[in-house]
C-alpha cells in the first residue's frame, strides 16, 4: 500500500479536486491523504474485513493501520 494526496481547491468560485499533485494557482481547501493499493491488490478494513477498493480516504481520526492489503481475486467478480 502507498499513500497520496489529493488536494480540494478553489479557483474562480467553482471548487476542484487534485489527485497526485498540488495545483498551483488554486486556493487549497483542504489535503486529503489517500490510502492506495499495489496494482493486482485490494484493501481490506481491519474491523468488519469489508473489501473496500483500491482506495480509501483516511479522515476523521482513520489511520492506514486499520486496513491490509490482499491480492485481488478477480473470480468474485
Amino acid at each position: 500500500m502507498f499513500m497520496t494526496t489529493t488536494y480540494k481547491g478553489i479557483k474562480d468560485g467553482v471548487i476542484g479536486y487534485y489527485c497526485g499533485f498540488k495545483p498551483e494557482g488554486v486556493e487549497i481547501i483542504e489535503e486529503m491523504p489517500i490510502l492506495n493499493a499495489e496494482e493486482g491488490y485490494t484493501i481490506i478494513r481491519k474491523s468488519d474485513q469489508e473489501d473496500v477498493g483500491n482506495s480509501v480516504w483516511l479522515h476523521d481520526g482513520d489511520t492506514q493501520d486499520n486496513y491490509t492489503e490482499v491480492e485481488y481475486d478477480e473470480s468474485t467478480d
